[in-house]
């Protein structure tokens, strides 16, 4: 978000009636007018703005109006957000915990994607959704293990199985 401002003011400097009086000299103005000008101030500025540090014979200071000022601002601002997954979608139900398995799972590799045939990919995503690891060996000899066995799965603790990999 790019953002440009200007900032209006003016800038005050605290006077006794000498500085004053001198500064209306440079400027050419009448020691009566700038009398009539400096009194002018005196009542239209607030008590909170003035104050009687000056010197001993004329302590009244006022705050006198010495430059108008524009300052421009440019902002420049980058947002990032993180968004977890399951803010983004409404996930309730087991198709929407399927459906957001799947989205989560586009764009990567899988076991079943052919680079894996090599290594028995879709076989060991076949034993990774029944709770079963396996390991290959050289020769393309397979040693399946299954840390819980399902009921009914064809699958037991130390069976082993040709996964029919070529020989190395």
């Amino acid at each position: 978000m790019n953002t440009v401002r200007q900032k209006k003011g003016f800038r005050a400097v605290i006077m006794w009636w000498g500085e004053y009086a001198l500064r209306m000299q440079t400027e050419q103005v009448r020691a009566e007018s700038a009398k009539e000008m400096w009194n002018d101030l005196d009542r239209s500025t607030a008590e909170e703005l003035k104050d009687n540090t000056g010197p001993s014979h004329l302590p009244l200071r006022l705050p006198i109006h010495v430059e108008d000022y524009i300052v421009g601002e440019s902002d420049l601002s980058h947002e990032k957000r993180v968004e977890l997954e399951c803010n983004r979608y409404n996930i309730g139900t087991s198709e929407d915990i399927e459906a957001a398995r799947n989205r989560q799972l586009q764009g990567h590799a899988v076991l079943t994607d052919r680079m894996f045939d090599s290594v028995g990919g879709a076989f060991s995503q076949q034993l990774a959704h029944t709770g079963s690891s396996f390991a290959v060996d050289a020769s393309g000899h397979a040693s399946i293990s299954q840390d819980n066995p399902a009921p009914n799965a064809a699958y037991g603790l130390g069976v082993n199985a040709d996964i029919g990999l070529p020989p190395p």
